[in-house]
């Protein structure tokens, strides 16, 4: 994916794998929150709310594009 395409997908959900560990983790699922200045903010609780977690803290994770080694949009039904 694009520059472009963060920000044309934000409000999208994704799954994407980075290449350094973010709190020691390479694979994220979440909502796109926003992109802005090269990082994207993806919402990791809705992910968790499809897995039947009651989490209400939203969970924001900040990610440098330069980090992202492969991003997929989650199709919503």
């Amino acid at each position: 994916m694009r520059p472009a395409d963060f920000e044309r997908f934000t409000g999208s959900r994704m799954k994407l794998m980075t290449r350094q560990p973010v709190n020691n983790n390479r694979y994220f699922e979440g909502r796109l929150e926003s992109f802005q200045d090269g990082r994207l903010t993806l919402d990791l609780s809705a992910a968790r709310r499809k897995r039947g977690a009651e989490d209400k803290v939203a969970q924001k994770l900040e990610i440098d594009l330069a980090n992202v080694e492969k991003a997929n949009l989650v199709p919503e039904i």
